[in-house]
């Protein structure tokens, strides 16, 4: 029996041999330093610290820069991470006191930023941060009802003229209060037109609209059927848009060789103006004209001398002969913020673009619009509203963008 024991015994031990040295080899193993964004034998920085972040309080993701001064970070931006949540930001210039990221694209009331620096051991201290949607399309519009045109009372109650795509004749002007009701505010314009082209509030809280005809259409307060307030004499003339000056009264043009002023006694008067005009607006005393002549999409502006009265006109920005004109992109739409910055709503790659005061332009918000942006409106807030044309498997759309500033007045509204 004894001898069976040790035969047994010996049999056994060389697998007892062969697991003591595979212990071997991965206790030696053990010793490699697994592969790290820090290496302790170069060294290590202390943590990087926040102290600060402009702007304080949000940013807008997806386009938002936000400057993040401290102290411990590295001078090669590449060696600097910036997390929102744990999704990283671009980081754009570096300093050891001072970062410039571009924010990522996740909107989110309260985000914990933090950062990590190259040769650190420790994250920064975190700090809670909002993250803002510039843009987003606005809800409420059924799927079969396209917007085309929206615009703002003085207390903040929109109007949008919309076409219901399968049923024509039950298109017409809804309202959305300021507490978020919706409700039908007038049906389709009268004959043959499903929409407006141009749609304001005017003195007394009318909304005035055209219909890309000689007439202007006038919708009650409180709402109802429209009527027609002032019919252009001349049967060739077609209507596009229009705005109201100062005064109360009403400027309008379209594909004509003329733009018209409108008083408020309903009164008429013709101005010289050859030009396809798709969009008007009255900015600082002064007629803004968007459209084409003789081929060339431009912005040209007249001085209201009078009610009677206009200056010789100048133009103002020329889109065709722009970095983002080519290829016959049109303007359709131009309004102003506070600060004078001309928003123009364009069929180009950039579909809004920006025009300084010094005539210098930019697209707004680069990557997120989509062309063609048809017309524009204002809240009496921060907030411009811009329709986007159906197109590439998009529905058209109402979209509601935050610039962070005032519109310029709008004056039929009350505006001042």
């Amino acid at each position: 029996m004894r001898t069976n024991k040790l035969q047994s015994n010996a049999k056994k031990l060389p697998a007892i041999l062969a697991a003591i040295l595979l212990v071997a080899l991965f206790s030696g193993c053990e010793d490699d330093p697994t592969p790290s964004l820090f290496n302790p034998e170069a060294g290590s920085r202390p943590a990087p610290v926040i102290t600060g972040i402009t702007p304080p309080d949000q940013a807008f993701a997806g386009i938002g820069i936000v400057v993040i001064e401290g102290s411990n970070f590295s001078a090669v931006k590449e060696e600097n991470f910036v997390y929102f949540d744990g999704q990283p930001g671009e980081i754009l210039e570096a300093s050891t006191t001072q970062l410039r990221v571009k924010v990522p694209n996740l909107v989110k009331d309260a985000v914990s930023l933090k950062i990590a620096v190259h040769k650190a051991d420790k994250f920064s201290n975190i700090i809670s941060y909002k993250l803002e949607a510039a843009v987003s399309v606005v809800e409420g519009l059924d799927r079969d009802q396209a917007p085309w045109v929206a615009t703002f009372d003085a207390q903040g109650n929109m109007y949008v003229s919309f076409v219901n795509t399968n049923v024509s004749s039950q298109s017409g002007v809804l309202k959305f209060a300021t507490d978020g009701t919706r409700s039908s505010y007038s049906p389709k314009p009268s004959g043959t037109p499903t929409r407006y082209s141009a749609l304001k509030v005017g003195p007394g809280g009318f909304l005035y609209g055209l219909t890309i005809e000689r007439r202007i259409s006038q919708i009650p307060v409180g709402g109802g059927a429209a009527v027609n307030w002032v019919v252009i004499p001349n049967t060739a003339v077609r209507l596009y848009d229009f705005d109201f000056d100062r005064d109360g009264n009403l400027w309008a043009g379209g594909n004509n060789t003329d733009i018209y002023r409108v008083k408020p006694d309903k009164s008429i008067q013709a101005f010289p103006f050859a030009a396809n005009v798709r969009s008007v607006r009255i900015f600082n005393d002064y007629i803004y004209l968007a459209g084409n002549r003789g081929g060339s999409e431009k912005v040209w502006r007249l001085p209201i001398v009078s009610a009677d009265q206009v200056g010789p006109e100048e133009e103002y920005f020329d889109f065709s002969a722009s970095a983002y004109g080519a290829g016959g992109a049109g303007i359709f739409a131009i309004t102003f913020a506070s600060d004078g910055d001309m928003c123009l709503g364009t069929e180009a790659a950039e579909a809004i673009i920006v025009v300084h005061p010094d005539r210098s332009a930019e697209p707004l918000y680069p990557g997120l619009f989509q062309p063609k942006s048809l017309n524009f409106g204002w809240d009496t807030g921060q907030f411009m509203y811009v329709i986007r044309e159906a197109s590439g498997g998009s529905e058209q759309a109402l979209v509601k963008i935050n610039l962070l500033k005032n519109s310029a007045p709008y004056y039929g509204r009350g505006d001042n």
